[in-house]
């Protein structure tokens, strides 16, 4: 389609808007967590992410595998007392974003209130609502898209998908 005054062209300093899936995990009990790794297998994930020390870490490293260590990052921490969830959305979300923006599919662990205030603020809910975003401990949700326009696709559940339906379909297979 030709570009019109009305449909400028894209400026070619501007950078590619990628679409990417980042799944976000709360840590739950180390006894159920072999399942999800067996289920993490058949979905490559090309980053992973975590807040350095605590539940969360040791979580991320059941995911590891060869040639794939968890990235930590002090901006994915836990809640601080005084720390409002939104302040903990803003502190935590430029960290995913990034991951969203270079990474096909990125696993990122993180405690249950830095996961709704990042999940708030990617939806953009009003303050004060991102209690109502449920994730039971050892459940996942799932953000894909861009990194500034993300759409919540799974929330609260046990295992990623890998057969065709999913978000990130496979490429089509040759004749």
């Amino acid at each position: 389609m030709p570009h019109s005054a009305h449909t400028p062209a894209p400026s070619p300093s501007e950078p590619v808007r990628r679409a990417g899936e980042l799944w976000i995990l709360r840590p739950g009990p180390p006894e159920e967590r072999s399942a999800l790794v067996r289920a993490f297998a058949a979905v490559p994930l090309s980053a992973l992410l975590c807040a350095p020390g605590g539940e969360a870490e040791h979580a991320a490293a059941a995911f590891a595998t060869s040639g794939l260590e968890p990235v930590r990052s002090a901006a994915l921490r836990a809640r601080e007392p005084d720390e409002s969830l939104e302040d903990c959305g803003a502190r935590a979300w430029p960290r995913l974003q990034e991951a969203l923006a270079q990474h096909a599919r990125s696993l990122a662990v993180l405690e249950l209130d830095v996961l709704r205030g990042v999940l708030a603020r990617a939806l953009a809910l009003a303050p004060g609502h991102a209690h109502v975003l449920r994730v039971d401990p050892g459940c996942l949700a799932l953000l894909r898209g861009d990194a500034r326009t993300p759409h919540l696709r799974r929330l609260n559940v046990a295992a990623p998908e890998e057969l065709s339906g999913t978000p990130l379909p496979a490429p089509p297979s040759a004749p």
